[in-house]
């Protein structure tokens, strides 16, 4: 491995630099190098750099340094976003010009032995911006939400949400909900009141990028709703449980590295479906065989 003074030689050799599409690109690297370095870059394939993706979706940047006598050094660095990448690969290469440990020009005899590379990571230069924070995995927000089918009219309700991201594109999310009270008559005086809480755990998967990301996601419900009559002294089944699966989409726009916004429509499909209704005076309502739902949430990552 080559010390911190062979790297040196990239103030009179050149840079080779391969990157996505997304990165920053070559002439943009060599000019934040040369700034850092105080020194233009010459011809020359003395540092080449490639960076690439790997299976988490973190950019990797494997360096490796040619003296003239033909040794080469090689070192990795990998970061979340390419441009952080870059600048951290600029830092790398500009520290060791800017060390003390460097040879001087070759007009006199060589320098002495180069100093060893040091165990610990090289810091940040003062003059660039520190390495970006480690990845955001958790988020936790407020959401409303709307219901149709679940309660005998469109339902209204909000609630929390809690969200993990064991993978960049894997969501795992569980909220709770409590939705605005309803009532139904079955005649003029009799009727029943109904007050949902529901809780949900679900998966999505964003195949798209970071900023903005849409997806599919599976999930599953829980319904509890408690019922009460009027104008009658019995109510047919006044309180049920019952689980549903559902299907939909998420699709989450991030704005700020902390601040996100998603939005969601999925279906519900209950597995069972309680009827509520006065004694002796006929049924209210029945929970559909499917309830669509929609909701909107603001929530911080962390």
């Amino acid at each position: 491995m080559l010390g911190v003074g062979h790297w040196s030689l990239i103030v009179h050799a050149a840079l080779r630099w391969s990157a996505p599409a997304e990165c920053p690109q070559e002439d943009v690297v060599r000019a934040r190098l040369a700034a850092t370095a105080d020194t233009p870059l010459a011809g020359g394939a003395n540092a080449d750099v490639t960076v690439t993706r790997d299976a988490q979706g973190r950019y990797v940047a494997t360096i490796a340094v040619r003296e003239a006598r033909g040794d080469i050094g090689l070192r990795t660095l990998q970061e979340s976003t390419c441009d952080v990448l870059a600048d951290a690969v600029v830092t790398v290469l500009g520290l060791s010009l800017e060390s003390p440990a460097a040879p001087p020009p070759p007009v006199v005899k060589p320098a002495p032995a180069p100093a060893r590379i040091p165990e610990a990571p090289l810091p940040n230069a003062a003059s660039r911006e520190p390495a970006a924070p480690a990845d955001l995995h958790f988020a936790a927000g407020l959401l409303v939400s709307m219901d149709q089918g679940t309660l005998p009219a469109i339902a209204v309700g909000g609630g929390l949400e809690v969200a993990w991201y064991p993978l960049p594109r894997l969501r795992i999310e569980a909220s709770v909900l409590r939705w605005i009270g309803q009532s139904s008559s079955v005649t003029a005086s009799s009727g029943g009141t109904f007050d949902l809480t529901s809780g949900t755990l679900r998966a999505c998967w964003s195949p798209l990028g970071e900023t903005f990301t849409f997806g599919p996601c599976v999930g599953l419900d829980v319904d509890h709703v408690d019922a009460a009559g009027y104008g009658a002294s019995d109510l047919v089944d006044t309180d049920a449980t019952w689980w549903a699966p559902s299907i939909g989409a998420l699709v989450r726009w991030q704005p700020l590295r902390r601040l996100a916004i998603t939005g969601l429509a999925d279906v519900a499909f209950p597995l069972t479906r309680p009827t509520f209704g006065i004694e002796g005076a006929g049924a209210i309502y029945t929970p559909n065989v499917a309830a669509p739902r929609g909701q909107i949430a603001a929530e911080v990552r962390f």
